[in-house]
């Protein structure tokens, strides 16, 4: 097993993905990107996922620097199912269905009034194609779109911005190139390195603004995996080092000027093979760096987990 992130938003991600349902307070729909594993699953084998996100989001940023505040408190958890099919050797196919649930509690004074909603996200269908792969050296590309069939019209007392709704109301499409590399002094080390971009498109299903467009964003995934084998599980620790670069989102014809930034995550994780069909991983996301731009609320921290089932004859563990 080896620790997979491709992406948009890739992924997405998915669900959101990379992609994947808001990341920070200026990024819509699931945050799908840190939750999908792109597998390259054996030609007509099918494999299925379970992933599961938690996102909590609580720091304040004025550029780079975070701010004493605390008066808001937003979290958001998404299940998704994912399907792998391996259409040949070369090419293989990602179907990601997420559901989220979010809240946000607002404090003033000694009370604090809450929101909760939950929702089917945007279904996301990706694809990737191996270019080369010989010794050591793997490489892919691959691409998908992401569907508006995510709720974008939910209300508490009033109906919520774009950035609490569940769906973007747009179709969006994602790019991204991945590599792999293992040593010979230690074969079951492997470096892995993915690049994506996503390309947003323009929503106009939100009851609060007729065109809405989430900025483009840009990620860049470094991870290093090790294989221990412990008594007779087959256990996977790795270290994944992600940049995430985003563009101002448009308010109709305005720019949104505390929107968009940089961000630098570390993100430790553990997967382990718990039979030859079936495969598990956590991984914690921790925020390293943040250059936003003007006043933004955004991830304090995040966990994702993560349950891949083989379903073919000959069953092959995934790669993570």
């Amino acid at each position: 097993m080896r620790f997979r992130y491709p992406i948009y938003y890739l992924l997405l991600l998915m669900a959101y993905m990379d992609t994947g349902w808001a990341q920070t307070c200026c990024t819509g729909g699931v945050p799908i990107t840190g939750a999908i594993r792109l597998n390259q699953p054996e030609k007509k084998s099918l494999g299925l996922a379970l992933n599961y996100d938690n996102n909590k989001i609580e720091d304040f940023f004025q550029e780079d620097e975070k701010l004493d505040a605390d008066y808001i408190q937003r979290r958001t958890t998404t299940i998704s199912l994912q399907a792998d099919y391996g259409l040949t050797d070369k090419l293989s196919l990602l179907l990601l269905v997420p559901y989220a649930w979010m809240s946000e509690g607002v404090t003033q004074g000694n009370a604090t009034e809450e929101v909760q909603k939950s929702s089917l996200g945007d279904i996301s269908l990706m694809g990737n194609y191996i270019i080369y792969n010989k010794s050591r050296f793997n490489a892919s590309l691959g691409g998908g779109i992401k569907f508006p069939t995510g709720k974008t019209d939910q209300r508490d007392q009033f109906i919520l911005p774009p950035t609490l709704q569940v769906g973007t109301g747009s179709v969006d499409f994602i790019f991204f190139a991945d590599t792999r590399t293992t040593f010979n002094f230690r074969k079951s080390l492997t470096l892995q390195q993915t690049f994506s971009y996503k390309l947003n498109t323009t929503g106009s299903q939100f009851a609060s603004h007729e065109n809405y467009t989430f900025g483009n964003e840009f990620q860049s995934f470094t991870s290093l995996s090790d294989q221990i084998l412990i008594g007779r599980m087959l256990h996977t620790p790795s270290l994944l080092m992600r940049m995430r670069i985003a563009d101002n989102n448009q308010i109709e014809d305005l720019t949104d000027i505390n929107s968009g930034g940089l961000w630098l995550y570390l993100v430790p994780g553990w997967s382990l093979e718990l039979s030859r069909r079936v495969s598990a991983g956590v991984f914690m996301e921790l925020p390293v760096y943040r250059n936003l731009n003007g006043f933004q609320l955004t991830t304090t921290s995040r966990v994702i987990a993560s349950v891949y089932v083989n379903l073919s004859k000959k069953a092959k563990v995934p790669e993570f």
